[in-house]
């Protein structure tokens, strides 16, 4: 750390002896050992307990889990969702040889809103049903009818 080699070590052990002189050279002496082995004493410790955190972080680290992303939430809807879709397809004049999508024709009654399929969200849904409900009282009724569950 310092790079002191023998013959420093030596030399200050000559200045030591001339500026202290014989009397006061071993008291010296036996004061710098027992700093130098406080020091060194206080180290170990140090590095043992600096050793025994690191210890017990790659512990904790391999103990817990990776966190994961979740995955994205799979909507299943309801039967009571579902049977309104149903309905919802049934009673649209849009409906086609590809019910997944809308058709550009024009509706038969100009008063019934016209939906954009697929309605994927729960929002659309409620929507379409309460625009549909709001158009025309027999789709209101069938609408009633086929959500209604059965006691």
């Amino acid at each position: 750390m310092f790079d002191v080699g023998l013959w420093e070590l030596v030399l200050c052990a000559i200045v030591a002896l001339l500026v202290l002189g014989p009397e006061r050279m071993p008291i010296a002496v036996r004061a710098i050992a027992k700093w130098l082995h406080a020091a060194s004493t206080t180290l170990r410790a140090l590095r043992r307990e600096f050793e025994k955190e690191l210890e017990l972080d790659a512990l904790k680290a391999s103990l817990q889990p990776e966190p994961s992303r979740p995955a994205a939430p799979q909507v299943i809807p309801s039967p009571d969702v579902s049977a309104a879709i149903e309905a919802l397809k049934a009673a649209s004049p849009q409906a086609d040889a590809n019910p997944g999508t809308a058709s550009p024709q024009p509706a038969e009654n100009p008063e019934t809103p016209q939906l954009s399929l697929p309605l994927t969200t729960p929002a659309d849904i409620v929507a379409a049903i309460e625009a549909l409900k709001a158009a025309s009282p027999e789709t209101q009724t069938s609408l009633d009818a086929s959500t209604r569950k059965s006691p």
